[in-house]
C-alpha cells in the first residue's frame, strides 16, 4: 500500500572554587523535587521539529517505488517514517535504508524535487531487482557528497553558539545481487571552542566522525541480509514518534538540522517478503546511545531542576565538569539487542506489529555520592552514570489513507522498563529508580495540497503511574504534548516557507516552542535558509524550564554535488 513520506556553549566566568568542607555538608539535605515533572515527549517533539531543507529526491523514483513494493530495502524500508526523520516530505528525508522501517513517498506526498538529487538524504537507490538473465546489469556506481555550514546567535546577548561546518561522502555501488553503500559525516563547531566554553560542552559540539549508512546488503525478493552501520526506522509519526527506537542526536533540540538524524548503529538485519507481508529481524551489536548536551548544558532538561536544587551552591556547579558517561560501554557484552518487525500492506490500510529487547535509549541517573559532588564542586570532573538497562518493547502502527489526507496511529508499551522517580526519605525528597510498564500513543494527521502545502498535526499522551500510586517519574511520560508544522513551496519549488508549533505539559501549559523559516534554492544542489527559534516557558514544569534564554537567530548554506553519477 502505498503511502506518504514524512516531513522534514555558553561562556561563563569560572568562580572561584569552594572548599570541598564546605560544599560537602549541606549536600545530603539538598531538595530534590524540582527534579520531577520533566515531559518526555516534548524533548522527542523538539528533535524532531528540527528546521528542514529542499528534498533532492525525484518524482521518478517516488514512481517506480510505488508500483515496485517488493523491491524494498530489508525489512520493506524505504523512508524513516518512524518519525525522527528532521524533514518534511518536500525536504530531505532520512535514508530509506532501514531494516525493517517504513515505506517511502509511494503515495506522492513528495512535492516536485530538483533536478540534481542530495546526497545528505542518505537515500540510497532503489534496491537491485532481478536482472534478466539475458541481459544481466552492470555494476552501477554513484559518488556524492555535500558540504553544510550552519551559525546560530542567541538572541539574549547577541551571543555566537553555533558555526558548524560539516562534510559528508556517500558512496553507492550496486551489483545484479548485491549492494554496497558507505557514507561518513565529519562535524567541527569553531564555536565550541571560544574562550569562557566549558569543558563538556567543548567536548559535546566541538567535532564529531561518525558513520551514516555503511553496510553490505545481499539478496533480493524473497530473502535479504544486510551488515553494517544502519537504522530501523519504525513507525509512522513525525514530530511526536511512539515508536521509535533509533538514538537521536539531541544536542540542540528544535534547531538541528541534517545532523539531527539517528544514529546508525552496527546491526544484522535479516528480512523476508511474501506477497503483502514483510518480516524482519534486526541484531544491534553495539550500544550507542543519543548524543546529549552535558548534564548542566544549555539544552539539558536536569539544568534547571538541578541548579534549583543546588540552591546556594548553584554557581559553583555551572562552573564545574559535569559529563555524562553511558553504561554498558559501546563493545561491552550486554549490548546486543534484538528487533523484530511484522507489516501487512492491506489495500485500504498498513498494520505493522513490532517488539524488541533493548537497552534503554533514553537511560536512568545513577545520582553521584556526596563525596563525589563536592569533589566535583571544587574543581574535579564528575562523569554523571546514566545507565541504560534492558527492558521488552512491544508496538504497533496503523495507517490509513484518506483522500489526499493521511490519518495514523502509534500504541507503545515499555514493559519493566526502570526510570528516574522522585521519592522521599524521612520527609526529604531524593532522586531514586523505581521499575514500571509505561504506555504511550500518538494520533496523526499529514495532509498536501497539489499546490505544494504541507499540514502535519499530532498529539501525544500516555501514562506513567504505578498502579500501586508511587511516586511519579522523573521524565514523565503521561504530560501530553501537541504539534503541528506547515509548509508550503513557491517559484517553482524554489523557495519554501514553514512554521513549527510544540505545546507540552499538563493542560499543554507547561510551555511552547515556536520555530519558522524561509529556504531559498538558488541552483539545483545550494539551499539558503534563515530563520529563528523562541521557547516559551509556560506555568507548568517542563522540559522547557529555562529554555527561555536559548531563543535563537539561525543561517544556513548547504551545498549537495556529484563526483560519480
Amino acid at each position: 500500500m502505498p503511502r506518504p513520506r514524512p516531513a522534514q556553549p555558553s561562556a561563563r566566568r569560572p568562580l572561584s572554587p569552594p572548599g570541598r568542607d564546605a560544599i560537602c555538608r549541606p549536600l545530603a539535605a539538598l531538595p530534590l523535587t524540582p527534579l520531577a515533572a520533566l515531559p518526555l515527549s516534548g524533548l522527542l517533539a523538539l528533535t524532531a521539529l528540527a528546521p528542514t531543507r529542499a528534498n533532492a529526491q525525484t518524482a521518478a523514483r517516488h514512481e517506480a517505488e510505488a508500483g515496485a513494493e517488493a523491491a524494498e530495502p530489508p525489512g520493506g524500508a524505504a523512508d524513516d517514517a518512524a518519525g525522527w526523520a528532521t524533514s518534511t516530505p518536500d525536504a530531505s528525508a532520512e535514508a530509506p535504508d532501514s531494516p525493517g522501517g517504513a515505506a517511502d513517498d509511494a503515495a506522492g506526498w513528495g512535492a516536485p524535487a530538483p533536478s540534481s538529487p542530495s546526497p545528505s538524504s542518505d537515500a540510497p537507490d532503489e534496491p537491485a531487482s532481478t536482472p534478466s538473465a539475458s541481459d544481466p546489469a552492470p555494476p552501477e556506481l554513484q559518488l556524492r557528497g555535500r558540504l553544510d555550514q550552519a551559525t546560530h546567535l542567541r538572541l539574549r546577548g547577541a551571543e555566537l553558539t553555533q558555526s558548524r561546518f560539516a562534510a559528508e561522502l556517500h558512496l553507492r555501488l550496486r551489483t545484479p545481487h548485491a549492494r554496497v553503500v558507505l557514507a561518513g559525516r565529519l562535524e567541527v563547531d569553531p564555536a565550541a571552542w571560544q574562550r569562557g566554553v566549558d569543558p563538556a560542552t567543548r567536548e559535546a559540539h566541538g567535532w564529531w566522525l561518525r558513520p551514516l549508512d555503511a553496510f553490505l546488503e545481499v539478496g533480493e525478493g524473497a530473502v535479504s541480509v544486510r551488515v553494517g552501520w544502519q537504522r530501523l526506522s519504525w513507525g509512522e509519526a513525525t514530530l511526536l514518534p511512539t515508536l521509535q527506537v533509533d538514538p537521536q542526536d539531541r544536542r540542540t533540540p528544535g534547531l538541528a538540522f541534517d545532523h539531527a538524524r539517528p544514529i546508525r548503529r552496527l546491526a544484522t538485519a535479516l528480512s523476508f517478503r511474501a506477497g503483502r507481508h514483510d518480516l524482519a529481524f534486526t541484531g544491534v551489536h553495539e550500544a550507542r546511545f543519543d548524543r546529549k548536551a552535558p548534564p548542566l548544558g544549555a539544552f539539558s532538561p536536569f539544568r534547571a531542576p538541578a541548579l534549583r536544587a543546588l540552591g546556594p551552591l548553584a554557581g559553583a556547579a555551572l562552573s564545574a565538569d559535569v559529563r555524562w558517561e553511558d553504561r554498558p560501554h559501546r563493545w561491552a557484552g550486554q549490548s546486543q539487542q534484538l528487533y523484530v518487525r511484522h507489516r501487512y500492506r492491506g489495500r485500504r490500510a498498513e498494520l505493522a506489529l513490532h517488539a524488541a529487547s533493548l537497552l534503554d535509549p533514553l537511560g536512568v541517573v545513577r545520582p553521584p555520592s556526596p563525596d563525589a559532588l563536592g569533589d566535583a564542586l571544587a574543581g574535579a570532573r564528575l562523569d554523571l552514570v546514566l545507565a541504560h538497562p534492558r527492558y521488552t518493547f512491544l508496538g504497533l502502527a496503523l495507517l490509513v489513507p484518506a483522500g489526499d489526507a493521511v490519518l495514523y496511529a502509534e500504541l507503545a508499551t515499555d514493559v519493566e522498563r526502570e526510570v528516574n522517580v522522585a521519592t522521599e526519605n524521612a520527609g526529604r525528597a531524593e532522586l531514586g529508580a523505581d521499575v514500571r510498564t509505561l504506555v504511550r500513543g500518538t494520533l496523526g494527521l499529514r495532509w498536501q495540497t497539489a499546490r505544494g502545502a504541507l499540514l502535519e498535526l499530532e498529539y501525544q499522551h500516555g501514562s506513567d503511574r504505578d498502579a500501586r500510586g508511587q511516586a511519579p517519574a522523573l521524565l514523565p511520560f503521561s504530560a501530553p504534548s501537541l504539534a503541528a508544522r506547515w509548509s508550503q513551496r513557491f517559484l517553482r519549488d524554489r523557495l519554501r516557507a514553514e512554521l513549527a508549533l510544540l505545546l507540552t505539559g499538563a493542560r499543554l501549559r507547561g510551555g511552547a516552542f515556536l520555530r519558522g523559516q524561509l529556504a531559498y534554492r538558488p541552483a539545483d544542489g545550494l539551499e539558503l535558509a534563515l530563520g529563528a527559534a523562541v521557547f516559551l516557558e509556560g506555568r507548568e514544569a517542563s522540559l522547557l524550564e529555562g529554555f527561555g534564554r536559548e531563543d535563537r537567530l539561525f543561517l544556513t548554506l548547504a551545498h549537495d554535488f556529484a563526483l560519480v553519477r
